[in-house]
């Protein structure tokens, strides 16, 4: 049976950033021929944090303005 796994932005982040042995399980499960996967609302969030990350360093760590004023 083929499982799916959506990650929480927590543990995307954990892969993203190769902590916890997130990553490593993630290929693990792949290679076993099961999906692992993002929603959309997870994919927005990490967005929203690089946008932010960038943002912040160009204003030497000014606070992130409101999404709407972006």
């Amino acid at each position: 049976m083929i499982r799916r796994y959506l990650l929480d932005t927590g543990i995307a982040q954990d892969f993203q950033e190769d902590r916890n042995g997130v990553r490593d399980r993630a290929i693990a499960e792949r290679k076993l021929g099961h999906r692992v996967g993002i929603c959309v609302a997870v994919l927005g969030e990490l967005w929203s944090g690089v946008e932010c990350s960038a943002y912040e360093r160009s204003l030497n760590g000014t606070r992130c303005p409101p999404l709407d004023s972006l």
